[in-house]
């Protein structure tokens, strides 16, 4: 019936987009992190390290190379002494929907 060359290519194809493409709220997650670090002068290894993260989760977090789970959300607030909100980006009902659309990739 259905040509199953058809579905993994199609699998691949949305692999690679979703790899290379970054959505809005990874990246003003990613400034949010940054901003709240450098602003308490901590480094990245060192806030890894009192998240008990690995020594790069910070670095790839900041440039929105990695996702979070909520709870890593928490840790992270925690050790930045500040509020999990400090760290989400911002809502705004006019622009939910274009938060959520992902990224050209650029050529």
């Amino acid at each position: 019936m259905f040509d199953k060359g058809i579905s993994v290519t199609s699998n691949l194809w949305l692999k690679f987009i979703e790899i290379i493409i970054m959505n809005i709220i990874a990246k003003e997650f990613a400034k949010n992190i940054k901003n709240q670090r450098v602003e308490k002068g901590i480094a990245q290894q060192k806030l890894s390290l009192l998240c008990g993260f690995d020594k790069n989760y910070i670095g790839c977090l900041e440039r929105a190379q990695s996702r979070v789970t909520l709870e890593k959300v928490y840790i992270i607030a925690a050790a930045l002494d500040c509020s999990v909100l400090d760290l989400l980006p911002k809502e705004n009902p006019n622009r939910i929907a274009n938060m959520i659309k992902l990224d050209q990739p650029k050529s």
